[in-house]
């Protein structure tokens, strides 16, 4: 089981911005106001419809997926990881 204190530390301290863009491209990012839009990672589309809050820490598909989460939840869709290897890989890598 991992320990509360390093759940914390990730999403306080990793910035998931950087981590969605080390993802996706972060040329494939961009800036609207206080939020980064891009098309969505995990269905086609060619309007961007992938949403991320750096000031909360989360992302969100507003088009065919409508999933969101935290930086966590990221990396476990995208690489198809359970919870504790996605927190060991943000550990590790961020």
């Amino acid at each position: 089981m991992i320990e509360q204190k390093y759940i914390d530390m990730i999403l306080d301290q990793v910035d998931i911005v950087n981590v969605i863009g080390d993802y996706i491209g972060e040329s494939n990012l961009i800036r609207k106001g206080r939020r980064y839009w891009a098309c969505c990672p995990f269905h086609s589309e060619n309007t961007p419809s992938f949403c991320i809050d750096e000031n909360k820490g989360t992302w969100h598909c507003f088009g065919k997926c409508q999933e969101g989460g935290n930086v966590i939840g990221f990396v476990m869709k995208h690489e198809g990881l359970p919870f504790p290897l996605a927190v060991k890989r943000l550990l590790k890598d961020y």
